[in-house]
């Protein structure tokens, strides 16, 4: 939709002739005779252009006078409008405050009323978990306690017949808690009696079997003191044998040469005294390895000299000479096998 100012009408219509003149139009600006046509032509269409907007403000003027005394009078009326409404509109909006402030208030104390009962339902609901792990007896005091809830409409309002459901339902998982709890605190009585049981018996196997290893023990000791003993006695008689020995054959040269009789019998002595000594540091250091030999070793020693013992028996038992060492070994090769036998006539009792 076009609208024509009639006031316009001139400069429109030489808008036609400069556009054919001007449109697309290019000046040698470098020279002095191109910018003078340049600034002609620029002159030419800015007087159009100043004209123009001459034009506009004039035949605008009284245009912009009659709104300004439209939007004045308008104001004007507005005001005393304005004036009459706002009173009764201020009575309005007091009252629809007054009433949404009331119904603001109302519904919190809805929410506040529908939380408590939201509440009282979910403590119902935490007595189960609130017990988990108590004692059959604990649950008895809870379930009491529980019993003695009252579910009234006050309370509860619009969830009473929920809250009564529920309390049906919690009474019974209180029930089977407490059973639960009475079977439980029945098995772990029993476990314990059994622990005990248990611990008593290893504790009375321990003690038989410390006292076993104890008996065992001193029969090492009393086999090994018996050996000792044994191989003392082999040694005096071993070195009374040599003595008996030496002193056979000084006599029998005696006759030879009695000086000489006198000093080989001097020299016999020492030595037969540093034998001894000799001997007797051998014997301790041999009795003190016996002793920190294991028990398996000792017995192999106790069971070499008893062959020690019977070789002897064999080779120089029948001389004269060694009659009372004979003796002293064969009285303790019975003992021997008397502590054997009665040992294991005892093992066979105890098995």
């Amino acid at each position: 939709m076009s609208t024509t100012i009639i006031e316009y009408s001139s400069t429109d219509a030489a808008l036609a002739l400069l556009s054919e003149r001007y449109r697309g139009a290019t000046y040698d600006v470098a020279t002095a005779s191109g910018m003078t046509e340049a600034r002609k032509a620029r002159g030419e269409l800015r007087g159009y252009r100043v004209d123009l907007e001459k034009k506009r403000v004039e035949i605008k003027a009284p245009a912009l006078d009659r709104c300004r005394a439209i939007d004045s009078e308008a104001k004007r009326i507005t005001a005393a409008l304005a004036a009459l409404e706002d009173p009764i509109d201020a009575q309005i909006k007091t009252e629809e405050n007054r009433k949404a402030e009331e119904k603001a208030a109302a519904e919190r104390a809805e929410t506040v009323r529908v939380e408590k009962i939201a509440a009282r339902v979910a403590d119902l609901e935490r007595w189960p978990l609130a017990l988990v792990g108590r004692t059959a007896a604990q649950i008895t005091q809870a379930v009491s306690a529980f019993d003695k809830i009252a579910i009234t409409e006050p309370d509860f309002g619009e969830r009473t017949e929920e809250a009564l459901a529920l309390r049906g339902r919690v009474l019974v998982q209180l029930t089977e808690m407490h059973r639960a709890a009475v079977v439980a605190e029945t098995e772990r009585a029993e476990l314990a009696r059994l622990k005990a049981e248990q611990a008593e018996r290893e504790r009375t196997e321990q003690a038989r079997v410390e006292a076993e290893n104890e008996r065992q023990r001193l029969a090492i000791e009393d086999m090994d003191r018996r050996a000792a003993e044994a191989r003392q006695a082999i040694e005096v008689q071993e070195r009374a044998a040599r003595e008996r020995i030496e002193i056979a054959e000084l006599s029998a040269r005696a006759e030879r040469d009695r000086a000489d009789k006198a000093a080989l019998n001097a020299r016999l002595a020492e030595q037969s005294r540093l034998d001894f000594e000799r001997e007797n540091i051998e014997a301790e250091k041999r009795a003190i390895e016996d002793i920190e030999r294991e028990t398996r070793r000792r017995q192999c020693a106790v069971l070499d000299a008893r062959a020690i013992l019977e070789k002897f028996l064999e080779c120089y038992g029948k001389l004269p000479e060694f009659a009372k060492v004979t003796k002293a070994i064969e009285a303790y090769l019975c003992a021997v096998a008397e502590d054997r036998t009665a040992a294991g006539a005892k093992e066979a009792q105890a098995s």
